[in-house]
């Protein structure tokens, strides 16, 4: 990972901890049913097998090589991912860059999963949240799985929609596929 990629910026917790979320559904991607009025993301890619590649992969996601594998520039708030951390992301498309900015809303860790769950805030060109999980499951496969809801929040990106969906489902193929590596 080039470290240009990744910045730790700890004034982005002084700027936006009390920001508040740009959706009302806080932590509904822990639920069964995400809401509704939202596109609806569920994917999962098997990325290997065994106790050592579920540490390895539950590392990358939790320091934000996943992200930034994934060809986004990153500032964070701590390089760790941690309830309540900020990330800025931005996507370089040709000459534009687009910027999100995330609060982490939950972090789960235990012996067969690593998870953690962004909402969208202010400024952000989508309102939603993602979630990130690698699990080992019984059979001691390692799983990958994203689970988002979102709609377009800028005017720009909801009269572009079909470009904005695009390339919303293109970085979530890019997720899957640094996960896998």
């Amino acid at each position: 990972m080039p470290d240009s990629q990744l910045r730790v910026v700890e004034s982005l917790a002084d700027r936006f901890t009390t920001t508040p979320f740009s959706y009302p559904e806080v932590g509904a991607t822990r639920q069964d049913q995400l809401p509704r009025g939202y596109r609806r993301l569920e994917a999962r890619i098997d990325v290997g097998h065994g106790r050592q590649r579920f540490l390895e992969v539950s590392d990358r996601l939790l320091t934000w090589q996943i992200h930034s594998e994934s060809g986004l520039a990153l500032q964070v708030s701590d390089p760790q991912v941690r309830q309540g951390a900020i990330l800025i992301a931005t996507l370089p498309l040709g000459p534009v860059k687009i910027d999100t900015r995330c609060r982490v809303v939950y972090l789960i860790t235990d012996d067969r999963r690593a998870a953690f769950a962004y909402g969208t805030l202010p400024g952000h060109p989508e309102t939603g949240e993602e979630r990130f999980d690698v699990e080992l499951t019984d059979d001691d496969r390692v799983v990958f799985n994203l689970r988002a809801f979102s709609r377009n929040a800028w005017l720009l990106a909801r009269l572009g929609s079909t470009v904005s969906n695009r390339v919303q489902a293109m970085v979530n193929r890019r997720y899957l596929a640094a996960a896998a590596s």
